[in-house]
């Protein structure tokens, strides 16, 4: 009887079915990021005071610390998981099957979304400028605002958090040429993994990242208000992207640095301790080199360890009989939550304005409110029509009758 490594059936098992965990954690970073967005109105420190519509003057330290603990974290996971499905899309569907996605999944929602979302997102900022008197009647439909004389004027009207996609269609489109020309399948190790043991694999993947931050912290501390894609963002964030992908050509190997995902989850903790202890002075401008340095190793640190620990309870954890029901609606969910969040969570902070509670009050309002909005939209208006079609595949009404079925969703 020959005897298959488990290693080799981890690699098998991400090949023919998606992680059920990986799938809770996708819906989980979403809703996490909408968290993230209702803390931007109650920041005692925040990065992006003349783009947002309400900004209390009372400022909250508890929302400085929820926001860059997730802002440390948040999008090189979804990078990271982005690149391991292009691999595995890529793999099982063949590079026509693949564009062809990508254009249903990235092009054609981000195509509408400019002409839909955006506009509504533009109209409830303008909203909340004229209502905190930071526009008159006259221009309350400005597109140019600042919030001192001596600073360059921001484009009110810009991608918002549309601008993920439009990353995310180049990095796959470039992937594509790459892939095609350089197509071997080759599972040998890169020689730099082995340097240091398995393990600490997300420590040597650090390095180039804080690196790419020492020399420009703005994919992290600021927000670019064009429609041109951010060079730096996009090569910070392609790391991530290509890191997952040659996680999932890799997986033998990378299997042995996931083996400890309590010790990586602790030492991403530190990291983002440290980011708590150094975003002050980045933010603010007076921030000097070494200070700069200990924030781009913490960001670096807090990401990879939190990437490499998550994953590791992802594999180990992973689903043998199926996908739990909630975890697959909320990964279903989860891409119209993350379009149509930002206008709700605008409006719910608009209309907390006269209220005098706490920020951290505010924010659970605002968070609850947008969560509880976009999942009844989304039930509603998106799941079992062609929008949900078009977002994660069909799905069909169950029947009184109907045994659910638990297969895997489409591929993000």
């Amino acid at each position: 009887m020959k005897i298959v490594p488990a290693s080799h059936q981890m690699h098998q098992q991400a090949c023919d079915t998606r992680f059920a965990r990986l799938d809770l954690i996708r819906g989980l970073a979403i809703l996490a990021g909408v968290l993230l967005h209702a803390t931007m109105a109650y920041q005692s420190t925040t990065i992006s005071v003349p783009l947002w519509p309400v900004h209390e003057i009372r400022g909250s330290w508890i929302c400085d610390v929820i926001f860059w603990g997730i802002h440390a974290i948040r999008l090189p996971l979804f990078f990271f998981l982005s690149g391991f499905f292009t691999e595995h899309l890529f793999q099982t569907r063949g590079w026509r099957a693949f564009l062809q996605h990508r254009l249903r999944r990235l092009v054609v929602p981000y195509a509408v979304s400019l002409v839909t979302i955006l506009p509504a997102t533009f109209l409830v900022w303008n909203l909340g400028r004229f209502i905190a008197g930071n526009c008159t009647f006259d221009d309350p439909l400005s597109l140019l605002v600042t919030s001192d004389p001596g600073q360059r004027p921001m484009s009110l009207f810009n991608p918002a958090h549309l601008w993920f996609l439009l990353d995310l269609i180049i990095m796959s489109f470039s992937y594509v040429i790459i892939r095609n020309e350089f197509s071997s399948n080759d599972a040998e190790v890169p020689p730099v993994i082995g340097i240091l043991r398995p393990v600490w694999t997300p420590a040597l993947l650090a390095i180039p990242s804080t690196m790419l931050l020492w020399g420009q912290t703005s994919p992290v501390t600021e927000v670019h208000d064009s429609f041109l894609p951010n060079a730096p963002r996009l090569l910070y964030f392609s790391l991530y992207y290509a890191v997952g992908i040659s996680m999932f050509r890799r997986f033998t190997t990378f299997c042995d640095a996931l083996q400890r995902p309590a010790w990586h989850l602790m030492i991403s903790a530190a990291g983002i301790g440290g980011v708590l202890m150094t975003f002050h002075a980045e933010v603010i401008g007076t921030s000097g080199l070494w200070n700069r340095l200990c924030f781009s190793l913490s960001v670096s640190v807090a990401a990879w360890f939190f990437l490499f620990g998550v994953m590791g309870i992802a594999i180990q954890e992973r689903c043998r009989s199926g996908h739990h029901a909630m975890s697959r609606f909320l990964a279903d969910a989860s891409y119209w939550i993350y379009l149509v969040h930002l206008p709700i969570v605008g409006l719910a902070q608009i209309a907390l304005m006269p209220l005098d509670w706490r920020p951290e009050a505010k924010m659970l309002c605002v968070f609850t409110a947008a969560a509880a909005v976009s999942f009844g939209s989304y039930f509603a208006f998106v799941r079992y029509t062609a929008i949900g079609e078009c977002l994660h595949g069909r799905r069909t009404r169950l029947k009184a009758t109907d045994s659910i079925s638990l297969a895997p969703p489409d591929l993000a």
